[in-house]
C-alpha cells in the first residue's frame, strides 16, 4: 500500500515540473543563454578505496575418525543348482611312430673287409618282445711283412622277454664263431730260417673259437614296499675250438638278489654261485674252480646323503677250500642340488679268470694257460661327481687297490723251426702269468648332453703299477685317453666320432737283439710306442627307412702294435647302407 502512494507522488511531481517549463517556454523565449565562468580546469579525484589487509590462510582440520560398528545378522539363503550336462572333453594324443620289424645293415670296405648286421624283432606289445640278432665282420688282413693275418667274426641269436603282471621272464641264445691267424712273428725270425712270410699257410695258424652261450632271468617287480622282490639269473658258457687243438670249457652263473624295504631302508642280499671247469689236451691244465658269495648289505638315505653298508663273503673251492671276506662300502652326500656330490667307498671281491674271458681280451692268447681268479684285496675309491651345468656333468676319482692273482701276457711262444712243417698252432701266442699287484688310478671324466642333438665324453686315466715279483706290469699303460662324440643335425645326418691315445707299454721278450732294455736275468723289455687311434663316422637318413653311413678307422694311420709283434692294419674305410623293413 505503501509503495503504490510512493509511485504516485512521484507521477504527480513530474507532471508538475513538466508544465512548468512549456508555461516559461511558452513567453516567447524557447531558448535562453548563459555564461559560465570557468576558474580552474577539471581535476577528477578518486578517494581512496577500502582494502582487505587480510591474506588468506590454509587452516589444517584433522578429520574426526568415525568408528562404525558392523553388526552381521546370520541368515541362510537357500539356493538351487542344476548343472546342465556337457559334452566330454577329448585329449588328442600324438601319433605312434610307426615301428619295424626289420632292419639289416650292410657294408664293405678295403682289405675286402664285409660287414653285416641284421635285425628281426616284434614291434609294441604288452605281453613281450622277441627278437633274433644275426653279426658278421671279417676281412683279409693284408698287413705287410706279416704272415696272412685275416679274421672273421660271426654271432647268431634269439631271445625274448614275457611280461606279467608283477614279474617279467626273459632269455636268449646265442651262438658266436670267432676266426683269427696267430701272424705275430718278430722281424728276425724269418732271417733264421730259409722261407718267408708268405711260406707260412694260413691253417697252420689259424684259430677258431666257438662259443655257445645261453641265459635266462626271472624277477618280480612289487609295487608294495613290504613285499619282498626277486631276481634269479642263470648263464651257461660253451666254448671249443674246432682244429686239432681240442679245448672245452663249461662255465656255469647262478645268482640271486632278493630285496626289502624295512621303512626307508632297503635290506639286500646277494647269492652267487660261479663254477668252471676247462678241459685242454693237455691234462695239466684241467682245474675245475667253484665259488660261492653271500653279500648281505644295507641301503639307507636321508635327504641329501646316501650309504650303503655290507660285507661280501666267498667260499672258493679248486685243490683246497678257502674263506674270504671283503667290505662292501658306500657313502655320498649331495653338498648343493647334485652340483657337487663327493663320494667314497671300499669293497673288493674275486672275478673269474678263465680262457674265455682272456681271449675276449686278448685274442693271442695261449690255449695251453692257466686259469687263476683275479683276486681284488681291497678297493678303496673316492671322489667328486657333480655338474657345472644341466647339460655338462664331472666325475674326478681316485682309487687305490691291491690284486692277488692278477693276469698279465707275458712272453710269446716263440719256437723257431727249420722248415715250414715244424710251425705249429700256439706259435705267436702270449703265455699268461699272475701277480700280486698294487695299483694307483687316477680318472677325470667330462660329459656334455644337450638335448639328443650333442653327446661328447672326454676321459683321462693314470695308472700307476707295483707288481711284486715281475719287473714290468707287462702291456700296461701309465696314460689311456678317450674322446667319444656324436652329433645330430635335424635327424637328417649323423656324426661320430672315437678317439683313443694310450702312451708307452712293456712287453717281455726272451730275445735281447729285440729288446730295449734287460729288467731281469734273461728278461728283456721290448717298450711298445704310444699311438692315437682315430675313428670318424658319418650317416646320411635319406628317410625313415633308409640311410647311407661311411666310417673311417684308424685315420692317423699309425701302424702300432696293441700287442708286441701284432701291427694293426692302417687306415680302414668302411661303406654302407641300412635299411629297416616290415613296418607294423
Amino acid at each position: 500500500m505503501r509503495t503504490r502512494a510512493t509511485i504516485i507522488f512521484a507521477l504527480l511531481l513530474t507532471f508538475g515540473i513538466n508544465g512548468f517549463g512549456q508555461i516559461q517556454r511558452g513567453n516567447g523565449d524557447t531558448l535562453s543563454t548563459e555564461n559560465v565562468i570557468i576558474v580552474k580546469e577539471f581535476e577528477p579525484t578518486i578517494s581512496n578505496a577500502i582494502k582487505i589487509t587480510d591474506s588468506p590462510k590454509r587452516l589444517d582440520v584433522k578429520p574426526e575418525k568415525m568408528e562404525f560398528d558392523y553388526k552381521f545378522i546370520p541368515t541362510n539363503f537357500q539356493t538351487s543348482y542344476l548343472p546342465d550336462t556337457i559334452k566330454a572333453a577329448r585329449i588328442k594324443g600324438e601319433p605312434l611312430n610307426r615301428l619295424y620289424r626289420g632292419y639289416a645293415e650292410l657294408g664293405m670296405g678295403n682289405y675286402l673287409t664285409t660287414y653285416g648286421k641284421v635285425r628281426l624283432n616284434n614291434t609294441r606289445s604288452r605281453n613281450g618282445r622277441w627278437g633274433v640278432a644275426l653279426d658278421h665282420l671279417s676281412s683279409q688282413g693284408e698287413i705287410e711283412d706279416v704272415p696272412f693275418s685275416g679274421y672273421s667274426n660271426n654271432s647268431a641269436s634269439v631271445y625274448g622277454t614275457r611280461f606279467f603282471k608283477s614279474h617279467q621272464l626273459k632269455g636268449d641264445v646265442n651262438y658266436s664263431r670267432d676266426v683269427h691267424h696267430n701272424y705275430g712273428y718278430p722281424e728276425f725270425f724269418s732271417d733264421s730260417v730259409i722261407y718267408d712270410y708268405d711260406d707260412i699257410g694260413k691253417d697252420e695258424i689259424k684259430r677258431i673259437y666257438n662259443n655257445l652261450n645261453a641265459t635266462a632271468s626271472f624277477a618280480s617287480f612289487h609295487a608294495d614296499s613290504q613285499m619282498v622282490n626277486y631276481r634269479f639269473d642263470a648263464e651257461y658258457d660253451y666254448l671249443f675250438t674246432s682244429l686239432d687243438d681240442a679245448v672245452q670249457e663249461h662255465h656255469v652263473k647262478l645268482n640271486s638278489t632278493f630285496s626289502r624295504y624295512f621303512g626307508s631302508e632297503l635290506g639286500v642280499i646277494d647269492i652267487n654261485t660261479d663254477y668252471n671247469d676247462q678241459t685242454i689236451y693237455d691234462s695239466a691244465y684241467n682245474d675245475p674252480n667253484l665259488f660261492v658269495e653271500v653279500n648281505p648289505k644295507i641301503e639307507v638315505k636321508g635327504k641329501k646323503w646316501r650309504a650303503k653298508f655290507g660285507i661280501s663273503a666267498f667260499i672258493e673251492n679248486e685243490n683246497e677250500t678257502d674263506f674270504r671276506f671283503y667290505p662292501d662300502v658306500f657313502v655320498n652326500y649331495n653338498i648343493y642340488e647334485d652340483y657337487i656330490i663327493p663320494y667314497a667307498g671300499i669293497d673288493g671281491g674275486l672275478e673269474r679268470v678263465n680262457l674265455n674271458s682272456l681271449r675276449q681280451e686278448n685274442r693271442f692268447v695261449a690255449t695251453r694257460s692257466t686259469v687263476e681268479n683275479k683276486n681284488t684285496r681291497y678297493n678303496f675309491y673316492g671322489g667328486v661327481r657333480g655338474a657345472f651345468t644341466s647339460e655338462l656333468s664331472f666325475n674326478l676319482k681316485a682309487a687305490r687297490k691291491q690284486i692277488a692273482n692278477n693276469p698279465f701276457f707275458g712272453v710269446q711262444n716263440m719256437f723257431t723251426p727249420t722248415s715250414v712243417d715244424e710251425i705249429y698252432r700256439d706259435n705267436g701266442t702270449f703265455n699268461v702269468v699272475y701277480d700280486t699287484m698294487n695299483v694307483t688310478q687316477l680318472t677325470a671324466e667330462v660329459s656334455y648332453f644337450h638335448a639328443e642333438k650333442i653327446n661328447a665324453t672326454a676321459r683321462i686315466d693314470y695308472y700307476s703299477y707295483d707288481p711284486n715279483n715281475l719287473p714290468k706290469a707287462w702291456h700296461m699303460p701309465k696314460f689311456k685317453a678317450t674322446l667319444s662324440g656324436r652329433y645330430n643335425m635335424r635327424d637328417k645326418i649323423i656324426a661320430t666320432a672315437d678317439i683313443f691315445a694310450v702312451t708307452d707299454r712293456y712287453a717281455q721278450t726272451l730275445y735281447e737283439s729285440n729288446s730295449d732294455e734287460q729288467v731281469a736275468n734273461g728278461i728283456y723289455a721290448q717298450k711298445l710306442p704310444t699311438y692315437v687311434d682315430i675313428n670318424l663316422g658319418i650317416e646320411y637318413r635319406y628317410n625313415k627307412k633308409i640311410s647311407a653311413f661311411l666310417k673311417g678307422y684308424n685315420l692317423a694311420s699309425m701302424q702300432y702294435n696293441r700287442w708286441m709283434n701284432y701291427p694293426v692294419q692302417r687306415i680302414s674305410v668302411l661303406a654302407g647302407f641300412t635299411y629297416s623293413f616290415w613296418g607294423d
